[in-house]
C-alpha cells in the first residue's frame, strides 16, 4: 500500500518494542486483517494526514494500535460500525470491519474502537501471545466391578 499511502501524502510512524512474541495464526487472514484497517485509514485521509502504528507487549496480549488523523467516526456511526453492509463511505461495501472483527475473534483476540468526529480513529488489535484452547474434561469411566469380591 505504500503508493498509495505516498500518493495522498499520508506520513506513517511505526513504533514497535526490540522484542515481539511470536503469535499463533493464520498470517494471510492477519494481513488482511492489517490491511482493512491501514485501507479505512487512508480513506479517511483523502487530503492527507498521519497514520501512526504502535505495537505493545503485556502479560496477555500482543496489541496493534492504528491511529489515523482522518475525519474521525461520529458517536451514531460508531454505534452501527460493525453491523453488516453499514458503511460511512459512498462506495464502501460495509463488510472490511466485520471481517477484521472475525478474524482477530478467530485468533481469540479482541478488536476495540476508538473515535470522536473529526479527531480521527484508533483501531486496536489484541492478539493472545499463548492459544487459548478450550479443553473439555473427560468423563471418567464408571467403576468396574472388582475382579475378587468379597465372601
Amino acid at each position: 500500500m505504500r503508493q498509495e499511502i505516498e500518493d495522498k501524502n499520508i506520513q506513517v510512524d511505526i513504533s514497535f518494542p526490540d522484542s515481539i512474541p511470536s503469535l499463533l495464526g493464520d498470517r494471510d487472514q492477519l494481513t488482511q486483517a492489517f490491511f482493512n484497517i491501514v485501507k479505512n485509514a487512508i480513506q479517511a485521509m483523502p487530503d492527507g494526514g498521519q497514520l501512526h502504528i504502535a505495537c505493545s507487549v503485556n502479560d496477555l496480549y500482543v496489541n496493534l494500535k492504528f491511529v489515523d488523523s482522518g475525519r474521525g467516526i461520529s458517536e451514531q456511526e460508531l454505534s452501527r460500525i460493525l453491523e453488516p453492509y453499514y458503511s460511512t463511505k459512498n462506495s464502501g461495501t460495509g463488510l472490511g470491519l466485520i471481517i477484521v472483527d472475525r478474524i482477530v475473534r478467530a485468533h481469540g483476540g479482541e478488536l476495540a474502537i476508538e473515535s470522536q468526529s473529526g479527531r480521527g480513529a484508533a483501531f486496536t488489535i489484541s492478539l493472545p501471545r499463548q492459544a487459548r484452547v478450550t479443553r473439555q474434561l473427560q468423563q471418567s469411566p464408571p467403576p468396574q466391578p472388582e475382579d475378587n469380591p468379597q465372601p
